[in-house]
């Protein structure tokens, strides 16, 4: 972990960087693999899942796809297919490697 102001190694433990002073904010919010696979099992084709793994453009691109799904099944039909092996996938990564990659 670098200090953002100096750019000083720091641990984790540490709630101020010894090099500038510079308070340290931690991420107290971590999502969570169990409602990232629920989102996306049940509102993938609205890209909830995205939107909850802070990944705003893809899930803009995913509700776009299931809006044009009303009037066009076919990507309704890969959209609900993505988003589901995607949530099978979030909850078959080990808790270590989800929170490396989302959190």
């Amino acid at each position: 972990m670098k200090c953002p102001k100096c750019g000083a190694e720091l641990t984790p433990e540490q709630a101020v960087c010894v090099n500038c002073g510079q308070a340290l904010v931690k991420n107290t919010k971590k999502k969570n693999k169990h409602k990232a696979a629920i989102f996306a099992v049940y509102g993938g084709i609205l890209g909830l899942h995205k939107f909850y793994l802070r990944k705003p453009i893809l899930g803009i691109i995913y509700l776009i796809f299931g809006i044009f799904g009303i009037v066009l099944i076919f990507p309704t039909i890969i959209i609900v297919t993505i988003s589901s092996v995607e949530g099978i996938l979030y909850l078959c990564m080990s808790d270590e490697a989800f929170d490396v990659k989302y959190n």
